[in-house]
């Protein structure tokens, strides 16, 4: 029979437990000094500057309706310490949008500024240090989007992690509300043309004869909005001798509503913005007795006003 010290049998296993233990003990101190030398905190996430008053221009024939200019900065205990971090920033709501109450929405792109700072998976990156505390990036609106008048906006999530490979870790994070808006807006012209006066040929003038005006008013406005017309000689044409018993009687209408150039401030009301792509309005003219009636040119000039909460002319 052979006899077993049981001593000797439990002490490998012993030494091995014992082993784990010290490689555990001094993995943590290890990471508790690398937290411990970044002592650092989100100090803010400003807008430094943006459009006017952070309004979104539907009508620039710029590159961008509205840019606006950020900077997230990094305090840091110790400013003389070897130290470095990375900030990530992401949208809260999905996608690179504001969003506005009703489904309405403005598109931006983000433009990091400052050096060594990258976009992957919608997140943003920079390394941030007591030497470089400041991260610096745009957010860029396209042109030609257009939505209704009101406030949009989304949140960004700043997180102070240590690395872009330990986005998991987070040392400390701000919430901060982006935001634009859209002013109530109009802006009313003939279809196709650019001018804003076009002189309108009636051709020879006979009783009841009338005529669909090409081109059509076109209408973008970014609330309701009101259009308001105006006659020179309250709705009639005038011989060139400028004697008003020469007169001959027109009927205007609009989307078919006769316009009653006796009535001042007459108006069509329309309570609702308009689409993307605008909207066309025809326009008619009608003829009224002509008979006795010298020959001769025969001329009125139509004044048309439009506004959206008192903005916007033509």
């Amino acid at each position: 029979m052979t006899y077993i010290n049981p001593t000797k049998v439990a002490m490998p296993r012993l030494e091995k437990a014992c082993c784990m233990v010290v490689v555990f003990f001094v993995s943590c101190i290890y990471c508790s000094n690398i937290f411990a030398s970044c002592d650092a905190r989100i100090q803010n996430v400003s807008l430094m500057s943006s459009g006017i008053q952070n309004q979104y221009d539907v009508f620039t024939t710029s590159p961008f309706g509205l840019v606006q200019f950020y900077e997230a900065k990094v305090n840091f205990s110790d400013p003389s310490e070897d130290c470095t971090l990375s900030l990530m920033i992401s949208t809260i709501e999905s996608g690179y949008q504001l969003l506005r109450q009703g489904g309405n929405t403005l598109i931006f792109t983000p433009y990091l500024q400052t050096p060594g700072s990258f976009i992957q998976n919608k997140h943003w990156f920079a390394e941030v240090s007591p030497q470089q505390s400041i991260f610096r990036f745009q957010l860029r609106f396209p042109a030609q989007q257009f939505g209704s008048e009101g406030d949009y906006s989304n949140h960004l999530l700043v997180q102070l992690i240590p690395n872009s490979e330990q986005s998991a870790t987070v040392l400390d994070e701000r919430n901060q509300l982006i935001s634009a808006r859209i002013q109530p807006v109009a802006r009313i012209s003939f279809y196709g043309l650019s001018q804003r006066l076009y002189p309108l040929e009636l051709g020879n003038l006979k009783t009841g004869k009338k005529l669909n005006i090409d081109p059509n008013l076109f209408i973008r406005s970014t609330t309701g909005y009101e259009i308001s017309f105006r006659s020179d000689n309250q709705g009639k044409l005038r011989h060139q001798s400028q004697q008003e018993r020469w007169d001959i009687d027109y009927v205007f209408s609009v989307a078919d509503n006769v316009i009653d150039f006796t009535v001042t401030g007459n108006q069509l009301v329309v309570n609702a913005p308009q689409k993307h792509n605008g909207q066309r309005i025809p326009m008619a003219i009608r003829i009224g007795e002509t008979e006795n009636r010298p020959g001769g040119l025969y001329e009125d000039e139509i004044h048309i006003d439009i506004s959206a909460s008192g903005l916007g002319s033509f």
